[in-house]
C-alpha cells in the first residue's frame, strides 16, 4: 500500500519544520515550562501579586518555555533522541534519494553529558536513526603515467579518496582527528600558506605518514610542492596521484622509473620553472647522486630559481602558491656542519643555509611556505625554524629536545610527549591552545618499516645449518667456545666466560677480571705452551703425563709463560694462576721456565 503521510517536498522542509508545531512538544518541554509557572506563582504569592513581579516573573517563563528544549536535555540526557529520531523517520522517503537511512547512535551533546564525559564519569549513547554521510563518486581509474619530460604533466583532476571513512575537502589538508572532540582536524591550505610549518618528533613518531598525506592533499588541490626526500621513502605517493613525479640525478632514471625528471645544476632552473608553469609535486630524491656536493650544489641553484619564476610574473596577484617540504631537514641546515649525516663540504652547507633563509624571509611575498622536520629541534639550524609558525609536536624522548618544546607548548604539555603513541602529536598555530591530533595514516605504501624480532626470526631461523665452515666455532664436550689459533690465555677465557674470544674483543668484564696484555703479548709473541715445549723435546721433566704439584693442572702450566713475561715477578705470577707462593710452587714454576728459555736471573 502506498504510504499516504504528507512528506517534505522541499530541502528547506526537511527537519522539524516537517511536522506541525503541536507534534514537537516534548513531554520535557512541557515539565520545565509547568515548573516555570508553578515556581513563578509562587513567588508572586509571596509578593502579594506585585504587577512588577508578575510582570518580570511571566517575562521569565516565556524565556524558559523558549529554550524548555535545551534545558529538559541538559537535566535528562538523551531526552530528545526518539523525538529526533522520530522526525528524521518523517523525512525519510526524501533523503533516500540521496542516502539510505542507517541504524547509528545518538551521542548525548548535552553540556552536563560533556562534563560527565570529560571527567569519566559517563560514556552511554542513545540508540537512534541518523542519517548516513553521502557516499562519495567512485574514484576514477588512474591516468597513464607522466612521461619524462615536465612537458608532459597536465593538471590534476578531482580526486576523492574515501580512506579511513572519509572524504578529503577540497582546499584542506587531510591530516586526522582530534583526540580530545573527536571530530575531523583538516585546517584549510589557506590558513597554512605564507605561516610555515615545522614538524619535530623521533623515529617512528609518524612525520612520514603526516607528510605524505600532506603531499597527497596538495596534489588534489592542484597546489604544486616540492618535497626533499632524504631516506628515498617518498616514491609510493606517485602511485596515487598523476602530477606526482620524482626527480633527482641522471643516473638513478632508470632504477627510479616513470615519472621521473633528471636534475643536475645545468638545468636546475629549467626544472624549477616547469616545477611551477604545470603546477607539479616533485620529489627530490637525495640517496640518487653518489655526490653529496653535487646533490647540495643542485638542491641550493633549485630554491632561488623558484622565487625568480614567481618574480619573473607580470601580475603578482597570479603567483601560485607552493610548498617546499623538506624531510630529516637537520641533515641539510644544520645548527652545526658535525650533526649532519652527509658528507657535504662547508660551502656547501652555507649555500643550502643561504638558499633555505631566502625561501624562509622572502617565500611568503612571492607564495612559498617553507614545511620542515626534524627528529631533534637541537641539530636544526635555529635560524632556519625561526619563522615558522605553525608547529606539530609529536614524540620526543631526549630532555634537551623536550626543553626545547616547552617554547612551543609549554611545560605543561610536554610532560606528555615521552608517552604519546605513534602518530599522535600536539598542533600550535592553527586554533587557541594547542590541539593534540591523531594524524590518518597515508594512503600510498610505507616502505620505511621499523625494525622488529619477527623480522630478523625470519631471516635467520635456519642459519645454524647455512653458516660457512669458516664462520664455525669447533664445539667439543671439553672444550666448547674453543677456537685452533687460540693463546692459552685465550683458551682460558673462552673456557671461563663461555664464549668465542680474541684479546681484540674483551668485554669490561674480562678487561677487569683478566690482564689483557698478557693474552695479547701471548697472541703476538706466540710463546709455547709448557705441554707443546714437552712434545718438542725442549721439557723433559715436565710432560701432559707427568705428576703435578698440587693445585697445578694442565691450563695452568700453559699459561705459567705468559703471566710471568708481563709481571717478571714470579710471585705475581703464581698470585694470577691463584696459587700459593710455597717454596715447592716456586722451584716447580722456576725449573719450568728454566726449561723454555724464558727464566730471568735476579742480577
Amino acid at each position: 500500500m502506498e504510504d499516504q503521510r504528507q512528506l517534505p517536498t522541499a530541502p528547506d522542509q526537511i527537519g522539524e519544520p516537517a511536522l506541525p508545531i503541536w507534534q514537537r512538544i516534548t513531554k520535557g518541554q512541557v515539565i520545565v515550562t509547568s515548573a516555570a509557572l508553578v515556581a513563578s506563582g509562587a513567588a508572586d504569592v509571596a509578593m502579594h501579586f506585585d504587577k512588577t513581579g508578575m510582570f518580570f516573573g511571566l517575562l521569565a517563563v516565556g524565556a524558559i518555555a523558549r529554550h524548555s528544549d535545551e534545558i529538559a536535555k541538559w537535566l535528562v540526557p538523551g531526552s530528545g533522541a526518539e523525538t529526533h529520531a522520530r522526525l528524521v523517520e518523517a523525512t525519510q522517503h526524501v533523503v533516500n534519494t540521496v542516502s539510505p537511512a542507517t541504524p547509528m547512535v545518538y551521542v548525548d551533546q548535552s553540556a552536563q553529558a560533556k562534563l560527565k564525559r570529560l571527567f569519566g564519569f559517563r560514556s552511554e549513547k542513545t540508540a537512534g536513526l541518523y542519517l548516513q554521510t553521502p557516499s562519495t563518486a567512485p574514484v576514477p581509474p588512474q591516468q597513464s603515467a607522466l612521461a619524462t619530460s615536465a612537458a608532459s604533466i597536465q593538471p590534476s583532476s578531482e580526486i576523492t579518496s574515501t580512506s579511513q571513512g572519509r572524504a578529503w575537502r577540497k582546499g584542506a589538508l587531510k591530516w586526522g582527528e582530534s583526540v580530545r572532540f573527536g571530530r575531523r582536524f583538516d585546517p584549510q591550505f589557506n590558513s597554512v600558506f605564507g605561516r610555515g610549518l615545522l614538524i619535530t618528533g623521533t623515529q617512528g613518531a609518524g612525520k612520514t605518514n603526516l607528510i605524505g598525506s600532506t603531499i597527497l592533499s596538495a596534489a588534489r588541490n592542484n597546489v604544486p610542492c616540492l618535497l626533499v626526500d632524504v631516506k628515498d621513502e617518498y616514491y609510493p605517493l606517485r602511485e596515487k596521484h598523476q602530477t606526482i613525479i620524482s626527480c633527482g640525478h641522471p643516473d638513478y632514471a632508470d632504477e627510479a622509473g616513470t615519472p621521473y625528471y633528471s636534475v643536475t645544476p645545468e638545468n636546475a632552473e629549467e626544472f624549477a620553472h616547469d616545477l611551477m608553469e604545470y603546477g607539479a609535486q616533485a620529489i627530490f630524491n637525495v640517496q640518487s647522486y653518489a655526490d653529496a656536493n653535487e646533490m647540495a650544489e643542485t638542491l641550493a641553484l633549485i630554491l632561488p630559481a623558484l622565487i625568480d619564476w614567481s618574480r619573473g610574473l607580470d601580475n603578482e596577484e597570479e603567483r601560485p602558491p607552493c610548498l617546499i617540504v623538506t624531510d630529516e631537514a637537520h641533515n641539510l641546515v644544520p645548527e652545526q656542519p658535525a650533526l649532519s649525516a652527509l658528507p657535504i663540504s662547508k660551502p656547501n652547507f652555507q649555500h643550502l643555509k643561504t638558499a633555505y633563509s631566502m625561501i624562509a624571509n622572502m617565500g611568503r611575498s612571492y607564495g612559498y611556505t617553507l614545511v620542515m622536520a626534524t627528529q631533534r629541534l637541537a641539530n636544526i639550524s635555529k635560524a632556519s625554524i625561526a619563522n615558522l609558525n605553525i608547529q606539530i609536536i609529536m614524540k620526543q624522548d631526549l630532555d634537551k629536545d623536550i626543553e626545547r618544546c616547552e617554547d612551543y607548548i609549554g611545560k605543561e604539555l610536554c610532560k606528555q610527549l615521552r608517552d604519546l603513541p605513534t602518530g599522535q602529536g600536539f598542533v600550535r598555530g592553527l586554533s587557541k591552545n594547542p590541539m593534540l591530533v591523531q594524524f590518518d595514516k597515508q594512503e600510498a605504501r610505507h616502505v620505511s618499516k621499523t625494525p622488529n624480532l619477527e623480522r630478523a626470526q625470519k631471516r635467520y631461523k635456519q642459519n645454524a645449518d647455512r653458516l660457512p665452515e669458516r664462520m664455525r666455532v669447533q664445539v667439543t664436550a671439553a672444550n666448547k667456545h674453543v677456537r685452533p689459533g687460540q693463546t692459552p690465555v685465550e683458551r682460558e677465557i673462552s673456557r671461563r666466560y663461555g664464549r668465542n674470544v680474541t684479546s681484540e674483543h674483551l668485554d669490561q668484564f674480562e678487561l677487569d677480571n683478566s690482564d689483557v696484555t698478557a693474552v695479547t703479548y701471548g697472541r703476538n709473541n706466540a710463546v709455547p705452551s709448557a705441554s707443546g715445549a714437552a712434545v718438542s723435546g725442549q721439557n723433559t721433566a715436565v710432560t701432559p703425563g707427568s705428576e703435578l704439584p698440587g693445585g697445578w693442572d694442565e691450563k695452568k702450566l700453559d699459561m705459567l709463560p705468559g703471566f710471568y713475561l708481563v709481571f717478571n715477578s714470579l710471585d705475581d705470577t703464581l698470585k694470577a694462576l691463584q696459587l700459593s707462593t710455597s717454596q715447592k710452587n716456586r722451584d716447580f714454576a722456576r725449573n719450568t721456565l728454566k726449561q723454555q728459555g724464558i727464566w730471568k736471573e735476579a742480577k
